[in-house]
């Protein structure tokens, strides 16, 4: 769900969409008793894998499975994505097959590790 803003224009009323002016969907928690400032959050490995199941379950392939919504919610910048994705590998997870700029993700195993 987005919320909607209405912006009074010169000639008519506008509906702009609040995740048109924000930008992509962010996660964090908020410092400061007074003024409040945005602080980042530290990503697990463990929520990246489930990130990547979510979005594997969603039907995204390839490289889409790393840009789609519920991994740009980790707020991961491309070089900690790559070092936490490693991770996940290591933890044995999901397996990781890249070839250039190309990359598959089987998440398969997140679904065997729950059932045994």
């Amino acid at each position: 769900m987005f919320a909607i803003d209405i912006v009074l224009s010169s000639e008519r009323y506008q509906l702009i969409s609040l995740s048109e002016i924000q930008g992509p969907p962010q996660s964090g928690h908020l410092v400061g008793r007074t003024f409040k400032k945005r602080r980042r959050i530290e990503a697990k490995p463990a929520a990246l894998a489930f990130a990547i199941w979510l979005a594997q379950a969603s039907g995204f392939t390839g490289n889409d499975v790393l840009s789609n919504g519920w991994v740009t919610t980790l707020d991961l910048d491309q070089e900690r994505l790559e070092i936490l994705l490693e991770r996940v590998r290591a933890a044995g997870l999901v397996e990781i097959r890249q070839l250039g700029p190309h990359v598959e993700i089987d998440s398969s195993r997140l679904l065997t590790r729950a059932a045994a």
